[in-house]
């Protein structure tokens, strides 16, 4: 069965956009491995859109390809480096697979372009704790309680 997308942009196989508007559709309709093959075809049209990305990411957790979600914020990463939520997002992905030191790694760079964020020094205060290093889990987690109470 194939899917119909509509307006100008979204009728045009040969756009990045239709095959995008086509994932949307196919995901709303539980078809997520047919969605995840129509994300891949947008972004080999526009590799460097994030939000592709972000919704390959969304249909690699639903089938349950978590390796393949750390791949994809690797190419991210290096499309925007500087992006602290990209960090943030790969070392809650990296958790999920218990690889703290890993997690670490990436909440400390995501600590490293924004400390003001206390989200950044919870996830590394919960994977400190994770580790077993329980004094360093407390100084985040005091951190991150001291900016919450700033920015309330």
């Amino acid at each position: 069965m194939d899917v119909v997308v509509g307006g100008p942009i979204e009728s045009d196989p040969n756009n990045a956009g239709y095959h995008f508007a086509k994932d949307n559709t196919l995901g709303r309709m539980g078809k997520i491995e047919d969605a995840a093959d129509q994300i891949d075809i947008a972004l080999s049209m526009d590799p460097n859109n994030l939000d592709y990305h972000s919704m390959k990411r969304f249909a690699l957790k639903q089938l349950g390809r978590l390796d393949e979600i750390i791949d994809d914020f690797d190419v991210c990463i290096t499309i925007d480096y500087g992006n602290p939520a990209l960090h943030f997002a790969k070392g809650e992905a990296l958790m999920e697979l218990n690889r703290y030191e890993e997690s670490l790694d990436e909440f400390n760079k995501s600590i490293g372009i924004n400390s003001e964020n206390p989200e950044y020094h919870e996830k590394k205060g919960k994977a400190l704790k994770e580790m077993g290093r329980l004094e360093e889990a407390r100084k985040e987690f005091d951190v991150a309680a001291s900016l919450k109470g700033k920015h309330s």
